[in-house]
Formats: structure tokens, C-alpha cells, sequence
């Protein structure tokens, strides 16, 4: 494994990402993002602009704090997410025999 390589990080968040695809289609729904959030950079790709950014921050934040019910107890997705990568720490270094 290479230095300075998060692949793990990266595919925990894979897991998650679910919310962020939620986040954006519910802006999309409410026609809260407009035209001026975007730049258009010389290869026609469209990149956000600090609105468009806050916009989707605000709208993930939005979702992290709403709760779901697990292992019989309702928690926020933010801490949902806590809870699995602190489950898979420990199982990575042996202090769990196996993830729930």
C-alpha cells in the first residue's frame, strides 16, 4: 500500500453516499440551485460556486441530522456514521471477533 493513500476512508464513504445523492436531488426538486451557482470552466464542464457550495452543505447537513432507527435506537445518520466506522476500527485492530 502506498503512503498517503485513503482508500478505506474512501470506501466507508461510499456507503454514505446515498445521502449526498438525496441532498442534491432534493435541491434539484425545490428549484433552489440556479444557474449563477455554477461556473462554466474552458472545457464546458460546470464546477460550483461558493452559493452552489453552501447550498449543498447546508442541504447535507440537513440530512445528517435526520434519524434513523438502529440496533433498536433512533440516531442521526451523522452519528450512524460514527458508530460504523468506530465498529469497523475495532474490528480492524482486534477488539471485535465481528462487525454487527
Amino acid at each position: 500500500m502506498q503512503q498517503g493513500k485513503y482508500s478505506l476512508a474512501y470506501d466507508m464513504q461510499e456507503l454514505f453516499r446515498f445521502l449526498v445523492d438525496l441532498a442534491v436531488l432534493k435541491l434539484i426538486e425545490k428549484g433552489t440551485m440556479e444557474k449563477k451557482d455554477f461556473i462554466r470552466t474552458e472545457s464546458f464542464t460546470l464546477k460550483l460556486r461558493a452559493s452552489g457550495t453552501q447550498k449543498i452543505t447546508n442541504e447535507l447537513n440537513t440530512w445528517l441530522n435526520k434519524t434513523v432507527s438502529y440496533q433498536e435506537k433512533e440516531v442521526s445518520w451523522n452519528y450512524m456514521i460514527f458508530l460504523k466506522v468506530r465498529e469497523l476500527a475495532h474490528y480492524l485492530i482486534g477488539k471485535r471477533s465481528r462487525l454487527i
